[in-house]
């Protein structure tokens, strides 16, 4: 069995397409894809359960 090491940003690249759902099932794989998933760069938009119906900002929780 060969163990195939891909660079950091290459990662981050594959992170990107992922959905939010998906980056966070896969924090639950090993260290690496918790650090990998966890990085802010992959954070540019909010998921949708995190929006108002109208798109605009965070939903008001109280």
């Amino acid at each position: 069995m060969y163990r195939v090491v891909l660079p950091t940003e290459v990662m981050l690249m594959v992170f990107t397409h992922m959905g939010h759902l998906s980056r966070l099932r896969c924090k639950k794989v090993s260290k690496a894809f918790y650090i990998l998933a966890s990085d802010p760069s992959l954070c540019t938009t909010l998921p949708p359960w995190m929006v108002n119906a109208d798109g605009q900002g965070y939903l008001d929780i109280q």
